[in-house]
């Protein structure tokens, strides 16, 4: 009723100043037509009229005007007496902030406002302050109410507040101011007494089924990623036992020395292989030069020939041919045989460093193909290591995030209980906050004045159009 009232004002107001700047233009054209013998249109910009030319023709219709002013003010008061009144109900909740970080943040002071005027909520209202069995026309609508209803969000906040009201959602606490008006005291504070108690059930109840919901979900994730990381950390510590790294370091540290001394001792043997070969070669080229025997001729010594010729029976020719005998004697060169039995040793010695330059390198390619094995082994196991210690280090940030979480939610399930309290009780209003009787009065005295001087100029205008018209 109050919002219609004042609608009420406000047209009369602009009705007010309209007519105010009409009746202006009316007077002044009203009185120079009656100051000249024949009228016209339009009129001159050197038309003045006094104040005196006014004043008299107001005079002359003093009885109108009284009459008019009164009528009109008469009827404002009436009207002040008999407009229903209009009370007023207040109340104000106030909205806690979360403990924790589980419930979120407070929303903006928009999102409070669409809660409090629910249809549904309003709905519930109705129904429970107006029975249905006794529905009359008294009973207000849920578009009714809810423009019966003002709704402030921290009215009364410090500066500070104001300032971080324009950051929203924001953690501190929220003060939920309501005013209901309307034509019955009684009821207003009925309504909003049901009204606090309905949002704060509805409301509270939301929050703790968010609280109730992120709870379940927090716990049912800790356990699984619990599950998950123990799994993670078993099979991690199976694989350790089943393929130990520093066992297999230590095998690959070994396989590097052989490698590194197969390989030195391959190098030294084809080496002396070389060099024996190259003494082989100078031996063979002086074997060559020594002959296996040596021939030595000789002849028959004196002593021998005496020996013959005081012994024997020898004619001269006989002894002429034994004197002139040649005896030949073959010698074995025992450099020839100590060149060769050393070309012997050499060959031995060469055809023995290969053989175990043949078994080095066959030992080598081993051992290269055993390091090579066993350095992919250790890049495999450290790989799957590596993947197995991920995933245990982002399930243990899970666990720990999880584990956090759920003490919070914990907290936040104990801290839900009362998430929003009434401060300040709805009473029953005793004083009205409308109609404003003088306000009434005292704009329909204004607008009889307005009235009663447009009136009066339309009179007199008519007046002076009908003389004129019989002295023609």
């Amino acid at each position: 009723m109050f919002f219609h009232l004042t609608k009420q004002y406000l047209f009369l107001i602009v009705c007010y100043v309209d007519i105010f700047v009409q009746l202006f233009i009316i007077l002044e054209r009203a009185i120079i037509m009656g100051n000249q013998n024949t009228p016209t249109f339009p009129f001159e910009e050197s038309d003045e009229v006094s104040l005196f030319d006014i004043f008299n023709v107001f005079w002359q219709q003093k009885k109108f005007i009284t009459v008019t002013v009164i009528i009109f003010t008469a009827v404002g008061f009436l009207f002040a007496l008999r407009a229903p009144r209009t009370y007023r109900s207040q109340t104000s909740l106030l909205i806690l902030p979360p403990l924790s970080n589980v419930q979120g943040v407070i929303y903006s002071p928009d999102t409070y406002k669409q809660l409090a005027l629910a249809s549904d909520l309003l709905n519930d209202v109705i129904k429970n302050v107006y029975p249905q069995n006794a529905e009359t026309n008294s009973t207000p609508t849920v578009s009714g109410l809810q423009q019966s209803m003002t709704i402030t969000v921290n009215a009364e906040a410090s500066q500070q507040n104001k300032n971080a009201l324009k950051d929203f959602p924001g953690i501190f606490p929220l003060n939920l101011q309501v005013t209901f008006k309307g034509e019955n005291p009684a009821k207003l504070k009925e309504i909003a007494s049901t009204w606090s108690n309905l949002f704060i059930a509805r409301n509270s109840k939301l929050f703790e089924s968010r609280v109730v919901e992120t709870f379940n979900y927090v716990n049912e994730n800790y356990e699984k990623t619990e599950k998950s990381l123990r799994e993670v950390e078993n099979s991690l510590t199976s694989f350790k036992k089943e393929n130990p790294v520093p066992l297999l370091q230590a095998k690959i540290t070994t396989l590097q020395e052989l490698y590194t001394n197969y390989t030195k001792n391959i190098a030294i043997k084809k080496q002396l292989v070389e060099s024996k070969k190259s003494e082989k070669i100078s031996l063979q080229k002086s074997l060559a030069q020594e002959p296996l025997k040596y021939t030595i001729e000789r002849g028959m010594t004196p002593e021998a020939l005496w020996q013959a010729t005081t012994t024997g029976n020898l004619t001269k020719n006989e002894m002429k041919k034994l004197s002139s005998l040649v005896i030949k004697d073959e010698i074995l060169n025992s450099n020839h045989i100590i060149i060769k039995k050393h070309v012997a040793d050499l060959s031995a010695e060469i055809d023995s460093l290969d053989s175990e330059i043949t078994f080095l390198e066959k030992a080598l390619q081993n051992t290269i193909s055993e390091l090579i094995e066993k350095r992919n082994h250790l890049l495999d196991i450290t790989e799957k290591e590596q993947v197995l210690e991920r995933r245990a280090s982002i399930l243990k940030e899970s666990y720990l995030g999880l584990a956090k979480k759920l003490e919070e939610t914990k907290i936040a399930k104990i801290e839900v209980a009362e998430p929003i309290r009434i401060v300040e009780a709805p009473i029953e209003p005793m004083t009205p906050i409308a109609p404003k009787r003088k306000v009434i009065v005292a704009l329909s005295s204004l607008l009889g004045i307005f009235i009663a001087l447009f009136g009066a100029l339309m009179i007199h205008t008519i007046q002076y159009r009908h003389n004129l018209i019989e002295q023609e």
